[in-house]
């Protein structure tokens, strides 16, 4: 937002951020009601700017472009580390979703993943984890030490 408006003048109003490469119209509708436009006061000498400008509403300052930074996201919803080379492997067939998170490259969304596979059909071996959405050839060979099937 910030280049398009360096390089085309502030907006004029919210429905000009359509106007910004990557918002269509359902980014616009999820990020509306965190900006507003109004006017601003020029010297009447000066040559006739835009009407408005657009700024963000839910930040601490409306000249802000970067938003605060996001908080550290915790390694595994349990606060267990991830696995080590030499950790016994776990049993993707019956560790829960908490341990699962402690395998490399695996997070909350993929261990759902993961228990939800197990739960149509069991692994019969380590190289069923590739019928899991979002497990590839690398993502397995990453996984291989750190599991197993029983």
């Amino acid at each position: 937002m910030v280049l398009h408006r360096q390089t085309h003048g502030p907006f004029r109003s919210v429905e000009e951020l359509r106007n910004v490469r990557g918002i269509g119209a359902q980014t616009l509708e999820k990020v509306r009601h965190r900006f507003h436009t109004e006017t601003i006061a020029t010297d009447p000498l000066a040559p006739p700017e835009p009407p408005a400008t657009i700024t963000r509403t839910s930040f601490s300052s409306p000249l802000t472009s970067d938003p605060p930074p996001l908080p550290p996201r915790p390694v595994a919803s349990t606060g267990a580390k991830k696995l080590q080379p030499g950790d016994p492997p776990i049993d993707v067939n019956t560790a829960s979703p908490d341990e699962l998170q402690r395998l490399p490259g695996v997070g909350p969304v993929m261990a759902h993943a993961i228990v939800t596979a197990r739960a149509t059909k069991p692994f019969d071996s380590v190289n069923d984890l590739d019928r899991v959405k979002g497990i590839g050839a690398k993502t397995l060979d990453k996984l291989r030490p750190f599991v197993t099937v029983r």
